[in-house]
């Protein structure tokens, strides 16, 4: 029996643990699966429950959890040879063999299928080898067999591009139409099965980033610089910072990488009027402002009054003077009907984060990658267009008109561009390098000309993002 799955026939304590707590991780991961609940809060509650473990193994559960619904795919193939799709109805003794086969699956894959460090990542501990072999064994004797896990097995598992990457065959469908070959498919599912980095966004009005990395390691916190992007700073292990000193002192906020693309694309100056028109909980919109170095004005505008609540609290403690914020109905009407609504043709940037399918933060919530349907994109694809159009009207003659997705899926997102821009003589495709570089940002690959881009999470080791930049003639 190879290494990446053999186990102690003894079964000493600690691999009859891990046995325990993967069995616990597959039962999670059946609940993230069929469940609509936000991933969070239903692994907070599921883990209130079991307080009979410590909090190093609710988080070796959770971990094993996610990554078991990031591969799930591969290693359910490996367990019964099924190739067809994943159904979200999975019975209770199918999830903890897959968590478990998870597990083998990384050690004799590492690259494409990565562990987490929160499960060892490169450093396995044996016991948790060993403990996934004993729950498969647990499960179906045959599944702890070498063929399961044999490299025979993995080379017939890579000849199917949507196994291999983990994903459902309509997505990988329609990511054929813009990436180029199979290898591009299955190294975009790798991406996609590897946990999402923990990055902060240094405040550049309040701090530099490397005090602010000088700051961390005052607090035994490993940071470093991210190599691309200009604020921001790689946490090395998840921890929370939010409720210490140095978020209080408004110094950082929480924000993936590619999300602070986003507002390099917009590259908004001191003086200028910027309306943030799908604002959400303000990450965005929190970046613009310090850009703007909270001279100008700053409208965020959303649908839902909760987190317009959460996004003034976040400026307020930053003393931010320049932000206002606007409530609106799924139609673009105020929700007070006494509050005016901004003048057409009056703001020097417009941004529209788009309401998407939410496909490229997949490495955070990997249930998404199995509830998705091709339905619900085609959906959200007529509501894109119609909110872009709608607040397009807001940019000056001039001005510049950013869309962006936080979805992979060209229907979402080159499509809905190419519609618009067919559709309005007065918009103009608007490079997005000469933005970049006022920004201090260099991007690298990027064509001089091009005024849109996908990125993948590979690229900055982000969430995956639709950027398009446009100009008003």
């Amino acid at each position: 029996m190879s290494e990446a799955y053999s186990a102690d026939p003894t079964g000493h304590e600690d691999a009859r643990r891990a046995r325990t707590l993967l069995e616990q991780a597959g039962e999670l991961a059946r609940l993230l699966m069929k469940s609509p609940q936000a991933p969070r809060t239903l692994t907070s509650e599921f883990l209130h429950g079991r307080k009979r473990f410590t909090s190093a193994e609710r988080a070796l559960i959770s971990a094993a959890a996610f990554h078991a619904l990031r591969c799930w795919r591969p290693a359910a193939y490996l367990l019964t040879g099924e190739t067809g799709d994943v159904a979200t109805r999975v019975d209770p003794a199918l999830a903890k063999a897959v968590c478990a086969a998870s597990i083998h699956l990384s050690v004799a894959a590492p690259v494409a299928y990565p562990l987490p460090t929160e499960l060892g990542g490169r450093r396995l501990p044996p016991s948790l080898k060993d403990g996934a072999a004993l729950l498969l064994d647990s499960c179906h004797p045959s599944w702890r067999s070498d063929a399961v896990f044999s490299p025979a097995a993995l080379t017939r598992l890579a000849a199917v591009p949507s196994i291999a990457a983990s994903l459902q065959d309509w997505v990988i469908d329609a990511l054929r139409d813009v990436l180029p070959g199979e290898d591009a498919l299955v190294r975009l599912g790798a991406a996609l099965c590897t946990p999402a980095p923990l990055t902060l966004r240094a405040n550049l009005a309040r701090t530099t980033r490397s005090a602010l990395i000088d700051r961390l390691a005052q607090m035994n916190v490993r940071a470093a610089a991210h190599p691309v992007l200009p604020a921001a700073v790689v946490v090395e292990e998840r921890v929370g910072l939010t409720d210490g000193e140095l978020y209080g002192e408004g110094l950082f906020e929480v924000q993936d990488a590619g999300s602070q693309l986003i507002g390099c694309a917009c590259a908004v100056r001191p003086g200028d009027a910027v309306f943030d028109a799908c604002a959400g909980g303000g990450g965005k919109s929190m970046h613009l402002l310090d850009m703007m170095g909270d001279h100008g004005r700053l409208l965020a505008a959303d649908i839902e009054r909760n987190k317009l609540r959460g996004l003034r609290q976040r400026a307020a403690r930053i003393e931010a003077s320049s932000i206002e914020t606007l409530a609106l109905t799924p139609f673009g009407e105020a929700q007070d009907p006494s509050t005016p609504l901004p003048p057409h043709r009056s703001f020097d940037c417009v941004l529209v984060d788009a309401p998407c399918s939410g496909f490229g933060t997949v490495r955070r919530n990997p249930a998404l990658k199995w509830r998705l349907q091709r339905k619900t994109v085609a959906r959200l694809a007529e509501r894109q267009l119609s909110i872009l159009t709608r607040n397009a009207a807001y940019v000056r003659p001039g001005g510049i008109l950013v869309y962006a997705t936080c979805s992979l899926l060209p229907q979402e997102n080159d499509q809905i561009i190419t519609d618009f821009l067919a559709s309005r003589e007065d918009f103009i495709p608007d490079p997005l390098q000469p933005a970049f570089r006022d920004c201090g940002l260099a991007l690298p690959g990027l064509v001089p000309d091009a005024a849109s881009l996908t990125v993948h999470p590979d690229m900055l080791d982000s969430d995956g993002y639709f950027i398009a930049r446009m100009r008003r003639r």
